[in-house]
């Protein structure tokens, strides 16, 4: 009797968890809008983001402590990890850290709360309001372009539009998650969508090498999907490697590209000077600050030396142990072991974490978090009618 009034929750708080998503994504579309208006028009930095980020953040990690202390304990091991890098590299303990730090467990809260065994009832309201906001960001994005509206543009000294979304980076990871959504729920019958040819503009306009990248690779494997000829196979593959290079020769050609080519060459064109920041930046912080324990756990105390590489800032914040353990837990929350190997969900996905390598900040935004449980949760949906009907056709 004693062990059942322990495991217990401590308080008693029911709520409906399928509307949590669809509110989540209102509000963070929403204050980032909002954010981003403010700060390109009056010039007044907006910390509206931050403070609701923040405030959801503390609810889910409370929720957790009294609700679910299994996944609790699970996040806390990752807090661990971030004391022990920290102190090896900086004994007084650096606070400013914290704020990086609740960045990447904003990543992990968000689906560890809202997916679960039962994600029907929260998919309807979800996808209906993704979709607005897809709809309503993309026509700003083009009528930014045709007007010239600089107050949306992604950068200040090259081509691109972000439309009402905060960040390039953010861009970058709603349109690839947009696209893979439109070809996940409705498949081949996403080209009969007005919607989806405003994402595939907007891909274009958002003037991001990894949102193109992204948008060529997704064609050609949904065309791939629908083949079954070998020799249509390897012509489609041929016709988007084309695609694929002139795209690459495109964005070459702008005045920058080609004057980074020149003087560095071309890996750091495609790379953005991502290569150079880390042999002379991140290198260098490593060889300087580092010992074995932060080899372990990771530790920074300077936020500028990340590369934006996601995979190397991982590191870099969290070590080998530590950043082995946050992909273990992204793996479980995010549910990707239901994804069937080889499937059109699970390569859709792989490519929206590759492009993460040279984009960064994909587990580093806390919007990108919202966007992505949306692709899982439709990712599932089309996995669980695919198993429906192999389990029907082998009774």
């Amino acid at each position: 009797m004693r062990n059942e009034k322990r495991k217990k929750p401590l308080l008693k708080f029911n709520f409906d968890k399928s509307y949590l998503l669809p509110i989540f994504l209102i509000l963070f579309f929403g204050v980032e809008a909002w954010s981003a208006i403010k700060t390109e028009i009056w010039g007044i930095k907006s910390y509206l983001p931050m403070i609701v980020k923040t405030l959801v953040l503390i609810s889910i990690f409370c929720y957790f402590l009294f609700y679910d202390r299994k996944k609790f304990l699970m996040l806390s091991v990752l807090l661990v990890v971030f004391i022990i890098g920290q102190l090896a590299i900086n004994p007084t303990f650096n606070f400013s850290a914290i704020g990086s730090f609740s960045k990447y467990l904003f990543f992990l809260l968000i689906p560890a709360l809202v997916l679960d065994k039962n994600n029907s009832a929260q998919a309807d309201k979800s996808f209906a309001i993704f979709e607005g906001i897809v709809f309503i960001n993309s026509v700003v994005v083009i009528l930014s372009y045709v007007f010239g509206w600089d107050v949306f543009r992604s950068y200040e000294d090259r081509f691109g539009y972000v439309g009402l979304l905060i960040a390039s980076a953010t861009g970058t990871y709603f349109y690839c998650v947009a696209l893979a959504y439109y070809l996940l729920k409705y498949n081949i019958k996403a080209f009969r969508k007005f919607e989806f040819y405003l994402i595939a503009v907007s891909i274009i306009l958002l003037g991001t090498k990894s949102a193109l990248l992204y948008l060529i690779l997704s064609l050609g494997t949904i065309a791939l999907s629908q083949l079954k000829d070998l020799k249509k196979k390897i012509f489609t593959i041929l016709i988007f490697f084309m695609i694929g290079a002139f795209s690459l020769y495109f964005f070459l050609q702008s005045s920058i590209s080609k004057k980074i080519t020149e003087e560095y060459g071309l890996i750091t064109s495609i790379l953005s000077y991502r290569d150079i920041h880390f042999a002379n930046q991140t290198l260098p912080y490593i060889e300087e600050n580092w010992n074995v324990i932060n080899y372990l756990f990771g530790g920074l105390t300077i936020m500028s030396k990340r590369p934006q590489m996601e995979y190397f800032d991982l590191l870099l914040f969290f070590g080998i142990l530590g950043s082995s353990y946050y992909l273990y837990l992204v793996y479980k929350f995010y549910k990707l072991k239901n994804l069937s190997f080889g499937s059109l969900p699970f390569f859709l996905i792989l490519f929206l974490f590759a492009a993460a390598f040279i984009s960064g900040n994909f587990f580093y935004n806390g919007s990108t978090s919202i966007y992505f449980v949306v692709l899982i949760l439709v990712a599932l949906e089309v996995s669980k009618k695919k198993d429906a009907i192999s389990n029907n056709s082998i009774d």
